[in-house]
């Protein structure tokens, strides 16, 4: 039996991880998460290496238990990890997702996650883009899965705590099956917004969120193309723990920003 272990704590943009890499079983995974007092697991492993490309996995693990789809920072840390260990130090790093790929890399001392799937924005019904909760209207996002409603309304700390305790509750598990993240965006400048995140698993507002800063990214953009014909994506989100850049081409979606490891 393979007895390797191995824990290295991660942060991106003021969410902090631990990595899990061998032989962790899910209970104590948990239990290092709780008792580090970081935001959420990262179980690491490499899938395959030919010559010119190394492929890794990345599970994304709640101190609730729960397993989220995505996470935009975590991944980033996951690059951070594998050039700090000089894993394939010459080769490109694709992390699988859902049978796609997505490129990790280093540019400009910032990590990047490049993929060719985008976030998509979603009816709720056959006629409603928007759901109205508490008198806020949000629309409905999704990057690899990952859920989250966002909103452009006025909302303080208190009232985006009370919508994602609410929307994370029993009450609207038909809705939401397995619960969603929270986005609460104020717009900063032409190219610029500001981002606040209630995260489902962590049950509370973070410090930053890569994939709902990913989704309210790309709903201001959609929104902006059509209002003001602005084609161009090249979107500055700035969260409380630090700034994540958003850019695409005809195909790829990327994301950069600061991560690190320890």
């Amino acid at each position: 039996m393979n007895f390797y272990k191995k824990l290295t704590k991660a942060e991106a943009c003021g969410n902090t991880f631990l990595i899990f890499e061998g032989n962790w079983p899910q209970q104590e995974m948990i239990q290092e998460i709780i008792l580090q007092k970081v935001d959420s697991g990262l179980k690491f492993a490499i899938e395959k290496e030919i010559p010119e490309a190394i492929f890794v996995s990345m599970k994304v693990l709640e101190k609730d238990g729960s397993i989220s789809e995505f996470c935009g920072n975590g991944a980033r840390c996951i690059a951070a990890y594998l050039k700090t260990n000089q894993l394939a130090p010459n080769k490109k790093w694709y992390l699988i997702k859902e049978n796609k790929l997505l490129q990790l890399g280093v540019s400009q001392n910032n990590y990047f996650v490049e993929a060719s799937c985008f976030p998509t924005f979603q009816k709720f019904t056959k006629n409603a883009f928007a759901l109205q909760i508490l008198g806020s209207h949000f629309f409905f996002t999704q990057w690899f899965n990952e859920p989250h409603l966002v909103t452009f309304d006025n909302l303080g700390y208190e009232k985006l705590y009370e919508i994602g305790k609410l929307v994370n509750s029993l009450k609207y598990r038909q809705v939401f099956p397995k619960g969603t993240n929270i986005n609460a965006v104020a717009v900063k400048e032409e190219q610029k917004i500001e981002n606040t995140t209630f995260e489902r698993g962590v049950n509370a507002i973070t410090r930053a969120c890569g994939s709902g800063s990913a989704c309210a990214s790309w709903l201001f953009h959609y929104f902006s193309s059509i209002l003001k014909n602005n084609e161009q994506y090249s979107i500055q989100v700035l969260n409380k723990g630090g700034t994540i850049e958003f850019s695409s081409s005809e195909n790829n979606f990327c994301m950069k920003g600061e991560a690190l490891v320890s």
